[in-house]
């Protein structure tokens, strides 16, 4: 199998390939996204009007990269939000503990000692740091998903760079989906099977996983139309 680079980088190993080696005549559109905190980078190149390829790079998972026939997604994108279990949880075990230090340093009676205030602030500040980074890394994705399957295929950082360049490519990308589909028109079967060929595509190329795709499949076989 063929491998395709949008930048011609010969140093970037990816864990993308393609057998169908589309060349990039025109590029349309290109949308980067940053989270430090996080160690990750999302790159989307919209390219011949027809496709998207995403480049995704994580500090501690690597690099992946894949492309997407625009011709088999929803042109309307949805949003999901991921809470970041761990400092939720720690957050919540903090403001208990918070909670009653103030309580026996206020509320009990007692004399305050300097340890007992100590400990009440030290808390509250983690309490605090903790609450930010669970905010801050609590995932704000916004993905495409396919159109019958329900596969989702592209995923952006809900909140990087800001909002109005997120909601500016949001409107080219799904501007460049329904003309995509407008200028290709395919009857609903010829479009269910032409989404379940890209599906075992991407399947193979290692994108989605056996289980999604046999989940998409049958949501595919099971379309009035496709059984018609």
């Amino acid at each position: 199998m063929e491998q395709i680079e949008i930048d011609n980088a010969a140093e970037d190993i990816t864990l993308f390939t393609d057998e169908e080696r589309v060349s990039v005549k025109t590029v349309d559109a290109v949308f980067e996204q940053q989270c430090p905190l996080r160690g990750e980078k999302r790159e989307f190149t919209v390219f011949n009007g027809s496709h998207c390829h995403q480049r995704v790079e994580r500090k501690f998972g690597g690099k992946t990269k894949h492309r997407v026939n625009l011709q088999i997604l929803d042109p309307k994108p949805r949003r999901r939000r991921d809470l970041a279990q761990g400092w939720l949880i720690g957050s919540g075990i903090l403001g208990i503990i918070s909670f009653l230090l103030i309580y026996r340093l206020y509320f009990s009676g007692q004399p305050a000692s300097s340890l007992l205030v100590s400990l009440s602030v030290l808390s509250l500040s983690l309490f605090a740091i903790a609450t930010l980074l669970t905010l801050y890394l609590s995932r704000n994705r916004i993905r495409y998903y396919s159109r019958f399957g329900r596969v989702p295929l592209l995923e952006l950082i809900g909140n990087q760079p800001n909002a109005g360049r997120i909601t500016d490519f949001l409107r080219r990308l799904s501007h460049t989906v329904r003309l995509s589909q407008h200028h290709h028109p395919r009857a609903t079967t010829d479009a269910l099977s032409f989404e379940l060929r890209d599906l075992r595509r991407l399947r193979d190329e290692g994108v989605i996983d056996a289980e999604t795709y046999e989940q998409a499949k049958q949501r595919i076989f099971a379309h009035p139309a496709y059984r018609a």
